[in-house]
């Protein structure tokens, strides 16, 4: 019997064909800046979904704060009245951005010393955000993540190491 682990690896193996196999390179000079400014915006975009925690649990009641929160993802059950989103699961979304929240930090260590950990755990967060997004049918993401976010994040794969 095949193993999760098998089992992503070979979807992995696939959107690598796809994304870097057969489709246009991107120079090496901007696949090395991206690289390198990664981790920062891995942890630019753990702020809002932080924010949204904070509104949710009713610790800040800020307008400023939920400004913060409207411009992450995961929002619509943390904050449906601020919002306007409803007939979300709370407990689903709450589920999938904890988890998303807790490989995206785990990734920033192995990101900073570009190592191959780091890039995959950023890839299973992307796979939870897509998980999300299909889930709810919030076509603007799911379009991102097909045609930018994973195109980028299969471009920049080679520059990681082993880990």
């Amino acid at each position: 019997m095949e193993s999760v682990r098998d089992k992503l690896r070979g979807i992995e193996n696939g959107m690598n064909r796809m994304y870097v196999k057969n489709t246009p390179r991107i120079p090496r000079v901007y696949t090395n800046v991206l690289a390198t400014f990664l981790p920062y915006i891995i942890a630019l975009s753990v702020v809002p979904v932080i924010c949204n925690m904070l509104i949710t649990f009713g610790v800040v009641r800020n307008p400023f704060v939920s400004l913060i929160a409207g411009i992450g993802g995961f929002i619509s059950v943390f904050a449906p009245d601020a919002f306007g989103y409803i007939g979300r699961s709370a407990g689903v979304t709450f589920s999938l951005s904890i988890a998303w929240l807790l490989t995206v930090v785990a990734s920033l260590p192995y990101l900073m010393n570009r190592r191959k950990r780091g890039w995959r755990l950023v890839f299973y967060a992307t796979m939870i955000t897509m998980l999300d997004a299909f889930l709810y049918l919030d076509l603007g993401t799911i379009v991102a993540h097909l045609f930018i976010v994973w195109y980028l994040l299969f471009q920049i794969k080679s520059l990681y190491r082993k880990s």
